[in-house]
């Protein structure tokens, strides 16, 4: 599951721990932030960086050249996330076949078709 950032995820864990789901064993998740709190040891997060350094120096950037040249027509950066993989993920498992449903096979000409169920009510 993908959450919109690592505090939701962390309250998903805690549910899925509650409830004994086992995380990656039956599902994985993923925050989005890389906060200190993904880092923690006991929570070991797989999150998407945004590397708020870089969006602090571009908005920066963005306000001086506004302030110093004027720029009044909006401007789009966009900075590339990073996936930072760590616990609480692993790769998918193999598709779980389903039983088949059994066939009906054609009735001969005048018969009824069966299709499966008993024509006995029972009492």
């Amino acid at each position: 599951m993908i959450t919109s950032n690592d505090r939701c995820a962390v309250g998903l864990l805690d549910a899925f721990v509650r409830r004994g789901v086992q995380v990656p064993g039956t599902v994985s998740v993923v925050g989005y932030d890389d906060s200190m709190l993904a880092r923690l040891a006991h929570v070991d997060l797989t999150t998407v960086s945004q590397d708020a350094g870089q969006q602090a120096a571009q908005a920066v950037d963005l306000a001086v050249e506004r302030l110093e040249g004027g720029r009044t027509a909006p401007r789009e950066v966009v900075l590339t996330p990073r996936l930072v993989v760590r616990g609480t993920t692993a790769p998918p498992r193999p598709a779980e076949r389903l039983p088949s449903a059994p066939q009906v096979r054609p009735a001969p000409a005048g018969q009824p078709q069966s299709h499966g169920r008993s024509s006995q009510r029972s009492q």
